[in-house]
């Protein structure tokens, strides 16, 4: 009996062997990327992802575009009717007219 391995014994070193692979692995990403960082630290100047465009835009044309997000949202919920409401709305702040 002194030779007989347990089964649940053997099945648990193996696990915590690849969960200790598993770490070891991330533990050197890990390190690289710091290393990386470190070395060449990011630029912490601000990003803004809206254009000088998009800055300038009038009261009308934020309006429009929160209306136009609108219409999306309604169309995908399936409010067609609304989104078509809404969609007039826009039309009429443009002033285009739209057939019926």
């Amino acid at each position: 009996m002194d030779n007989v391995i347990s089964l649940n014994g053997f099945v648990a070193q193996k696990e915590q062997e690849k969960r200790d692979e598993e770490k070891a692995e991330y533990d050197s990403l890990y390190d690289f990327v710091s290393s990386i960082i470190e070395n060449n630290p990011p630029d912490m100047s601000p990003f803004f992802a809206m254009s000088e465009a998009d800055v300038e835009a009038s009261t009308e044309d934020i309006a429009v575009m929160k209306l136009m997000d609108a219409i999306t949202l309604l169309d995908s919920l399936g409010k067609k009717k609304e989104a078509h409401i809404v969609n007039r709305v826009v039309a009429d702040i443009l002033g285009i007219e739209i057939e019926q």
